[in-house]
């Protein structure tokens, strides 16, 4: 699952990929407001971050229950016979 993180005004996935340059947004913005966007951005892709790891443990969980229900539909068939 990629991650993603803030550093020298660019977006970065956990890969090193950039995936967007804070100035390609808007050139006219001062190195203030960049940073500023910069600090916001990284607080973001907390967040971003932190949802996509609940997202995989919830896919994870989900895993597991279609196993546990698959196991029980199998008991139930063999009980039937």
């Amino acid at each position: 699952m990629a991650e993603f993180y803030v550093s020298d005004n660019k977006i970065y996935m956990d890969d090193g990929t950039v995936s967007m340059h804070i100035a390609d947004l808007r050139p006219e913005l001062t190195e203030t407001q960049k940073a500023e966007i910069a600090e916001n951005l990284e607080a973001d892709c907390v967040e971003i971050n932190e949802l996509l790891s609940n997202l995989s443990a919830a896919e994870s969980s989900l895993d597991d229950a279609r196993c546990e229900l698959s196991s029980v539909y199998d008991d139930l068939k063999r009980c039937r016979r």
